[in-house]
């Protein structure tokens, strides 16, 4: 049983080092994944779940043959991957509003976010509801009452996307997932969180808006960006934040799920709760077990 239902982590499957063993993680209640349609990833959520680790299983460009958002392949691959895995949620795109300047003073277009958010799957809001109808209809008509939550929104801009139209349309998501990114997880304090835009709270707060639960689907820091002198300090900043973090959403009943990014800096440099060489840092060793 694990110790904190609702806070997740990150995981790579297919990449050894975000691969491990689910005794190992189950302080953890869920584990996010992206999906491939390789053996391995099924092999990995049934050990997963064996162990007591709900499973989010994630729909990236990297889920599909051709990353055009509501294509025929699109909508294949989602079929297939639904007959394949049966996780204990879904989420359709990745930060589909990534490098958005709700400004307006740079430019919004497509190319110009994924330029500025390369890690993003950058789209159009009418893409993201095109993605989202597709793949629902696709995962729903193998899982009838699968729990289907929004890609991460990472802008801070519930603007974008209260433009894709989706919770004015016949498409049903379960939740609003959020990856709040830069953010303090207390109001006070934490002045050294990289980027430090503002508290936790009050962007949740914003996207209550659409009347879901909240999955915040990513959050967590580099470690080298926090501005302090060692890297002793700097790690010790890490466990606090992720625990301050962990706390505060466990705190608030319009979040269903919390999830770390990432397990290991062999997925991501800097980012992991242990080291590229498998040694924990202290963020891993405070968290509950």
């Amino acid at each position: 049983m694990a110790n904190n239902p609702n806070f997740g982590i990150n995981l790579d499957p297919l990449n050894p080092p975000g691969r491990p063993p689910a005794d190992q993680i189950n302080r953890f209640g869920w584990a996010r994944v992206v999906a491939r349609l390789d053996s391995s990833v099924g092999d990995y959520i049934g050990e997963l779940q064996g162990a007591g680790i709900k499973v989010l299983l994630v729909l990236t460009s990297d889920s599909f043959p051709s990353a055009t958002p509501g294509s025929a392949e699109t909508r294949d691959r989602a079929r297939q991957l639904a007959d394949s895995f049966n996780p204990d949620a879904w989420q359709v795109g990745n930060e589909a509003d990534g490098g958005f300047d709700p400004s307006g003073q740079l430019d919004n277009s497509v190319a110009a976010r994924s330029q500025r958010a390369p890690s993003s799957w950058c789209m159009e809001p009418e893409d993201l509801f095109n993605l989202t109808r597709r793949c629902s209809e696709e995962i729903r008509s193998v899982q009838s009452t699968a729990t289907i939550v929004t890609a991460g929104m990472a802008s801070g801009s519930p603007d974008w996307l209260q433009m894709t139209n989706l919770f004015s349309s016949s498409v049903h998501v379960d939740g609003v997932a959020v990856h709040p990114y830069g953010q303090r997880p207390a109001f006070n304090g934490f002045d050294a969180t990289p980027g430090n835009f503002g508290f936790v709270g009050n962007l949740l707060d914003n996207y209550r808006v659409f009347g879901r639960p909240l999955w915040v689907t990513e959050t967590g820091l580099t470690v080298n960006e926090v501005p302090l002198p060692t890297v002793e300090q700097r790690e010790r900043f890490q466990a606090d934040y992720c625990l301050a973090m962990m706390d505060h959403l466990q705190s608030r009943p319009d979040v269903e799920a919390g999830f770390w990014f990432c397990y290991s800096d062999g997925m991501v440099p800097e980012f992991g709760l242990v080291r590229a060489d498998g040694s924990p840092r202290p963020a891993f060793d405070a968290v509950p077990h």
